[in-house]
């Protein structure tokens, strides 16, 4: 990696490791000390996220918190240094987690920590977090990277070959209330969404345009932590006035995914079920009968 794809967490460490080298060499009464800097675990967000609000949550071994710091730039946090007993701790951080993010200042235990969404139709910019398993050793100073990913999901719909004048609403159901970004999903990555599931959440009508009906990008909860279904509802308004509704059913969305379905008009069934691919490792698109289109075309 270059200096310029790196130039977020070089200069936090940079900046942690100048404040930790002027504070001289610890004595042997002091604790462990832990700095924490930020990098994104998916690249591309680098271009789209400028962080803000930054706050860290630490807990114990035995899941108890042992503190609750907020910043106000990823660099304030990078000049802290946390001095805390050996052993065994979670450091759960958190970027741009602000309004209409719902969360708790001061949880009793990690696994109580959700991240949830005042109003799910909300689609706000992205919020972010990291965590990670800190040993901390007596006497000796460390500098934690903290991959961070974004709490929600996205998705977006393509229909080609749409007929002039045809509009299209999609409504997305079994979408979790929110996420514990200290507990672990089935494949062990933390952010595990809830089981509770929201009301329906519907895009803004979107309107064919040179054949294509595209809607915007929408950012919501993802899909429910049982849930083996992300179902989705297309009404489909013609010129003469003529509805069609078509019932999708496509696989489940995990926090910080990205979500693309992309269909031919004349595919359009009352009841379909899409299949996955693999477009890199943070998009996922959904195709008819495992047809893979180009969604750029």
């Amino acid at each position: 990696m270059t200096i310029k794809e790196n130039i977020f967490i070089v200069t936090a460490l940079f900046m942690a490791a100048i404040y930790l080298s002027s504070c001289g060499k610890f004595h042997t009464d002091e604790n462990g000390s832990v700095s924490v800097a930020l990098s994104f675990a998916d690249k591309a967000d680098k271009g789209e996220v400028t962080i803000g609000d930054t706050k860290l949550w630490i807990f114990n071994d035995g899941g108890s918190l042992v503190g609750s710091h907020a910043c106000h730039s990823a660099s304030e946090l990078a000049l802290q240094r946390f001095f805390l007993d050996p052993g065994r701790y979670l450091f759960v951080t958190a970027v741009n987690l602000v309004e209409p993010f719902t969360w708790a200042e001061s949880p009793t235990v990690a696994q109580d920590l959700i991240f949830g969404l005042e109003d799910p139709l909300a689609s706000p910019s992205h919020a972010l977090y990291g965590v990670n398993e800190v040993v901390v050793e007596d006497d000796k100073s460390k500098i934690v990277n903290s991959e961070i990913r974004r709490v929600l999901s996205e998705l977006s719909l393509k229909i080609s070959g749409a007929p002039a004048g045809t509009s299209v609403k999609a409504t997305v159901r079994s979408n979790a209330s929110g996420v514990y970004p200290a507990r672990k999903d089935s494949d062990g990555l933390y952010g595990l969404a809830t089981d509770e599931e929201v009301r329906s959440i519907t895009f803004p009508q979107a309107h064919e345009d040179g054949g294509v009906i595209s809607t915007p990008v929408l950012r919501l909860m993802p899909s429910t932590g049982r849930s083996e279904a992300t179902i989705i509802y297309l009404a489909i308004t013609l010129t003469g006035g003529n509805v069609l509704e078509c019932t999708i059913l496509a696989p489940p969305m995990r926090p910080s995914g990205k979500y693309i379905l992309t269909m031919k008009y004349s595919e359009m069934r009352a009841n379909m079920i899409v299949y996955p691919y693999k477009i890199n490792d943070w998009t996922e698109g959904w195709v008819v009968n495992g047809e893979i289109l180009n969604p750029d075309e």
